[in-house]
């Protein structure tokens, strides 16, 4: 439900993309009849809705509206990006639907303490849309994190870090499974796995993420999809579609959370018939298709990650 028609269609749209299907969308405007407490009521107790998405500006009733919300959200996930937390933001607001939108940190207390979840913007509700609708609860934030060369592991590092998620040491165990297998450089693998150095190692990304997978000090798994903007046509046609292939077998076979990154291009209207970026969209549709989150940046990945950890640690 929304206060933005145009906002709303655009993002059910994007959304969409991401596999995210809609049971209802309502753009409501300036609330003159029925008001977001009516809906989130409706939503609550209608069967077919499984998370309730909001884009708020103003309330009608805020004692009705606390109550509504702490009841929905005490039977469903509810995420509400709020719309004129500024000055700016504010004055748009008043000539947009004349609400009254109300202190930012307000607004925060209100919702953490009625058990939604605050999106900053479109993208994070989108992203936390994608969270809820296909990921299984993450119970702890130990992150195994696989993909991309040297500097993009690092930097996976450091953002997975930097949202809140405990990127721990490849255990014991694994390195001693890689030895066990004959793999030469089994003592230079590590969390991030830096999948550039394991060419002709004969052990893929996939066969880590597998054994990742199956150890029990990982809670939840981030894969970045590789991206090779220097490899020929034809290996790189055979890679990625292995790759996206191997990620759903992964999901298949484990109860494991697992959240894959495909970098997402903003293209100039002659790129878009190269076969690199057919192929890109080729294998986020296949993830897509698989059930697989699929998130546009590491980053994005693990704030989303971070937020659902907190919410079922609430005991939901």
């Amino acid at each position: 439900m929304s206060q933005t028609g145009g906002g709303a269609a655009i993002f059910i749209q994007l959304a969409a993309l991401r596999g995210v299907r809609f049971s209802k969308a309502i753009s409501y405007g300036n609330a003159l009849d029925y008001n977001e407490s009516d809906f989130l009521d409706y939503f609550a107790q209608d069967l077919e809705t499984k998370i309730i998405l909001l884009y708020i500006e103003g309330i009608k009733d805020g004692k009705r509206f606390f109550n509504s919300l702490r009841h929905a959200a005490s039977v469903k996930p509810v995420i509400v990006v709020k719309g004129g937390r500024g000055k700016a933001g504010t004055r748009a607001v008043a000539s947009h639907t004349a609400s009254l939108a109300g202190p930012a940190k307000i607004w925060e207390a209100l919702v953490a303490q009625a058990g939604a979840i605050s999106a900053q913007n479109l993208d994070e509700l989108a992203d936390l849309a994608v969270s809820f609708y296909f990921l299984p609860p993450i119970r702890g934030s130990r992150v195994g994190v696989i993909g991309g060369g040297g500097g993009p592991s690092v930097l996976s590092a450091d953002e997975c870090e930097e949202a809140g998620l405990d990127v721990i040491s490849l255990p014991t165990e694994s390195r001693e499974e890689l030895k066990s297998r004959g793999i030469a450089i089994w003592d230079w693998v590590g969390n991030p796995t830096d999948v550039s150095i394991l060419g002709g190692s004969g052990f893929s990304a996939i066969d880590m993420l597998q054994m990742m997978a199956k150890n029990r000090n990982f809670d939840l798994l981030i894969a970045n999809m590789t991206e090779v903007p220097l490899a020929r046509r034809e290996g790189t046609i055979l890679r990625l579609r292995g790759e996206a292939d191997g990620y759903i077998e992964v999901k298949k076979g484990s109860s494991k959370p697992l959240l894959v990154v495909v970098a997402e291009k903003s293209l100039g209207v002659k790129d878009h018939s190269h076969w690199r970026w057919k192929l890109t969209s080729e294998a986020r549709t296949r993830l897509v298709a698989g059930n697989i989150a699929i998130y546009p940046t590491m980053k994005r990945a693990a704030r989303a990650a971070r937020k659902l950890i907190d919410y079922y640690a609430k005991g939901k």
